[in-house]
């Protein structure tokens, strides 16, 4: 993937990556944006162009536990 932006300060943290390398030619495009509201808002925003409508595409949550 490839960082596109990124800030951090007390109040927030923001980064944009571009993750579409990682899936060869089945995406053109894999963007997230991710917002840390300090202390505890989070919010993912994602914009997926795959190059075949009709591919599956799911969003998953990992966490520790």
């Amino acid at each position: 993937g490839k960082v596109l932006a990124f800030e951090t300060n007390p109040d927030f943290t923001y980064i944009a990556s571009d993750a579409a390398p990682s899936y060869g030619k089945k995406c053109r495009a894999c963007v997230r944006q991710f917002v840390h509201v300090q202390p505890d808002v989070f919010v993912v925003y994602d914009r997926v162009d795959a190059a075949d409508a009709s591919y599956a595409k799911e969003w998953l949550l990992h966490t520790k536990d």
